[in-house]
C-alpha cells in the first residue's frame, strides 16, 4: 500500500441537507433530530453558504438562551 493522502473530497458529503437562513430554530432542531446529523449548512436565498447550525448550538440555546456569537463577544470583552 502506498501513502495515499486522503482529501476532504474523499470523505465529504457531496449533496448535503441544508437549511435556509430564515428557518426557525425549532425547524432546524426537528431536521437535526430526524436525520441524525450533527450539523447543517445554512444558506442564503441564493444558495450561498452563510454558516453552520449544529446540535451543540441548539443545545446551548435551549439551556442558556444566549446565541454563541453573543457569548463569544462577552468572552472577548472579559478577556481584555
Amino acid at each position: 500500500m502506498g501513502n495515499k493522502v486522503l482529501l476532504v473530497a474523499d470523505v465529504m458529503t457531496f449533496d448535503p441537507l441544508v437549511v435556509a437562513v430564515g428557518v426557525s430554530l425549532e425547524e432546524a432542531d426537528v431536521v437535526l433530530r430526524s436525520t441524525y446529523v450533527r450539523g447543517l449548512p445554512v444558506v442564503d436565498t441564493n444558495g450561498a453558504l452563510v454558516g453552520v447550525i449544529t446540535d451543540a448550538n441548539l443545545a446551548a440555546y435551549r439551556f442558556h438562551r444566549t446565541p454563541s456569537s453573543e457569548r463569544d463577544q462577552k468572552d472577548a470583552v472579559a478577556a481584555r
